[in-house]
């Protein structure tokens, strides 16, 4: 079963494609990454209109500290925070509970803004030694224990964050140029139809993140259903090394997740 799910992490890209070179621009012409970056920020604005919370399978794969772990499955539960009416607020709220590999399986992690002073309250699977003697656990986020084997705490999983994180670091980028930017249309993420959105940066460059990064939008949803970026090849000729992988499966939108769904299950 795991096998097939991995299996539906490879995305089907197709048919039509569009190529932008970045480069000398026209002063009424728009840089090819801008173009990019007011894609995604009109993207980022409709996902936020429509979708209040979701809950998906996350594939994700990381490089830390020059080391690239093997693929985690999360079972995931977010909630984006909105202003409501009378002042109500809902707050960005997370549930995770891992399901592989097996060293991590049944562990969960919630985590509620503004609640239990900023911490994540972690739990070991319960049917392991860990979890029957060690009680629930409250980190900091970005602490050593919580960022253990992750690039990123968990205050920034989800569609919102992720789409705000690739906006903020194309704009950096629009001034250093050395930058290519491919459009490819009706590609496709488990059987979700997508734009994929592709930015290469042709010469190495220690100012730059990356050598090669690749999203893909849910045409639907507008939301960022898989993210992964590759860093520069060590000699001509080699093959990018994978920096993080992310892939959202069998996402449920507006499922009406209320405060219960961000506890640890009982």
């Amino acid at each position: 079963m795991l096998w097939n799910l991995f299996q539906k992490v490879a995305p089907l890209c197709a048919l039509a494609c569009g190529i932008l070179v970045g480069g000398p621009a026209l002063s009424d012409e728009p840089r090819p990454l801008q173009v990019a970056i007011d894609f995604c920020e009109s993207a980022h604005r409709e996902m936020v209109r429509q979708i209040t919370d979701y809950e998906a399978l996350l594939v994700k794969r990381e490089r830390v500290k020059g080391r690239l772990g093997e693929p985690e499955v999360l079972a995931v539960k977010i909630r984006h925070a909105r202003n409501g009416q009378e002042g109500m607020k809902t707050p960005f709220s997370v549930y995770i509970q891992f399901q592989h590999p097996e060293s991590m399986q049944g562990r969960e992690v919630v985590y509620v803004e503004g609640k239990n002073k900023g911490q994540l309250i972690v739990r070991e699977a319960r049917q392991g030694l860990v979890g029957r003697i060690v009680p629930n656990l409250m980190l900091n986020p970005k602490g050593l224990l919580a960022m253990q084997g992750n690039r990123y705490p968990v205050t920034e999983i989800g569609f919102e964050v992720l789409l705000r994180r690739v906006i903020s670091v194309a704009r950096e980028e629009l001034a250093l140029g050395n930058c290519q930017v491919q459009f490819r249309k009706d590609a496709t993420v488990n059987d979700r139809r997508c734009t994929v959105i592709e930015v290469t940066h042709p010469q190495p460059d220690e100012r730059l993140r990356y050598h090669r990064c690749r999203l893909y939008l849910d045409d639907e949803r507008k939301c960022p259903i898989r993210f992964e970026s590759y860093g520069w090849p060590s000699s001509p000729g080699k093959e990018a090394p994978l920096l993080e992988q992310y892939t959202y499966l069998e996402v449920k939108t507006n499922v009406g997740l209320t405060d219960a769904a961000f506890t640890l299950s009982k």
